[in-house]
């Protein structure tokens, strides 16, 4: 099925997997969620797909989404990645990871079966990593050359299939800025922040 992006960028996306139901109660206030199975469940958007030839290979960024995992994991997880490990946010067992441009590095402590907020910004050569409206680890040393997208945006894997994420994720967005943290707590409270670069937006509302 499609994962269409509902920021208007058209950078629509698609489920791979076998997962029996892709789509699962959310958050209240934001309706359905992505369900993703942890053995082959994910979400290719291609690298360049929108209707303005929008893509990917941004300098400066912010990666934002929701995740409620089923159960701690073992390993590395991913929630986004330029295909395999290029630009990857996700998970290292229990804590916030972040591998690729900006190097290595974990952070904070993230619990299962209750819904967690998880942000990560680069401006430059610096970065900066939130969990629930809260930065939780910053640094310096990030590449300054934009990542290439070759294969694709991935949502819970990473290309073309490993590091698979168990649980549900939610209200990806990603802004071709890198946002304060202001605004970073603006996303968590209130969904939404005002005069964004939003690049594409991944609602999953079961459409």
């Amino acid at each position: 099925g499609n994962v269409n992006d509902v920021s208007g960028s058209g950078n629509n996306g698609t489920w791979q997997g076998t997962g029996v139901s892709h789509w699962n109660p959310g958050i209240p206030q934001f309706g359905w969620a992505g369900k993703f199975n942890g053995t082959d469940d994910r979400v290719k958007i291609a690298c360049s797909s929108g209707a303005n030839n929008d893509n990917f290979d941004l300098s400066d960024f912010t990666y934002s989404a929701w995740i409620k995992m089923d159960a701690v994991p073992v390993g590395w997880k991913t929630i986004i990645d330029i295909d395999n490990d290029k630009q990857f946010l996700g998970l290292s067992n229990s804590t916030v990871g972040i591998f690729g441009r900006c190097g290595k590095y974990f952070y904070g402590n993230i619990s299962a079966g209750s819904w967690h907020h998880i942000a990560w910004s680069v401006s430059g050569a610096d970065y900066k990593l939130y969990l629930d409206g809260q930065e939780i680890g910053a640094g310096t040393g990030c590449n300054l050359t934009p990542v290439i997208c070759d294969n694709g945006l991935m949502i819970g894997s990473g290309y073309p299939g490993n590091e698979y994420f168990n649980g549900l994720i939610d209200e990806v967005k990603i802004y071709n800025k890198s946002l304060s943290s202001i605004e970073i707590r603006q996303i968590y409270t209130q969904g939404v922040v005002s005069g964004n670069k939003l690049l594409a937006y991944y609602s999953f509302e079961g459409n």
